[in-house]
């Protein structure tokens, strides 16, 4: 992550270069997500835009299934592989716990309030399973993603573009492309 955030390689293992980053990136970005606290974040991002829960509403795609992520962490401790991460990425985990502390510590509390917050988080999952899915079983093979281990979703009509597979989202924005480059430039593509 500091090398997409511009740290040059020769300075990731130098703690000064680092915590300097840390810092540059405090100062230029007024909030910072967290993945495993993606719902907290969305609404945050919410409030700081001015935004609806219909602009946050979101799915989660390629994610595992309970049972997939119990046998993968079946055979190696979370613990294990943090440690081994911990020390190959070093500058990476301080740049996270800076801003993971801060996320609960300065963000929420500021923003939200820790009671809101529980409850806006409440709300917006309750919305995402109303409003965008039917069930849980996949009967449509666009739905069905890549893994069978894989979380898929049957969606609500109006709402088939949050679950489709990345490939068939893809597909889809091309041919509406070329139906357009056509309209537009009377032009023939070659398929």
């Amino acid at each position: 992550m500091l090398r997409d955030l511009g740290l040059p390689p020769k300075d990731l293992d130098k703690p000064e270069a680092i915590q300097s980053k840390i810092e540059e990136v405090d100062k230029n970005f007024d909030l910072i997500m967290i993945a495993e606290h993606f719902d907290e974040s969305l609404i945050l991002f919410k409030e700081l835009l001015c935004w609806s829960f219909d602009d946050i509403t979101n799915l989660k795609l390629n994610s595992r299934n309970s049972e997939s992520k119990e046998r993968i962490f079946h055979h190696t401790t979370k613990e294990k592989a943090r440690s081994s991460l911990r020390n190959w990425l070093r500058g990476d985990f301080m740049l996270y716990e800076y801003f993971h502390e801060k996320f609960h510590r300065v963000y929420i509390p500021r923003i939200m309030g820790v009671k809101n917050m529980t409850h806006e988080v409440n709300y917006l999952r309750a919305k995402t399973w109303t409003s965008l899915i039917n069930v849980h079983d996949i009967a449509d093979s666009k739905f069905q993603l890549w893994k069978k281990d894989l979380v898929g979703y049957e969606m609500v009509e109006g709402c088939e573009l949050y679950g489709l597979k990345e490939n068939v989202l893809v597909d889809m924005v091309r041919d509406e492309q070329k139906k357009r480059i056509i309209e537009v430039f009377n032009v023939t593509i070659k398929p």
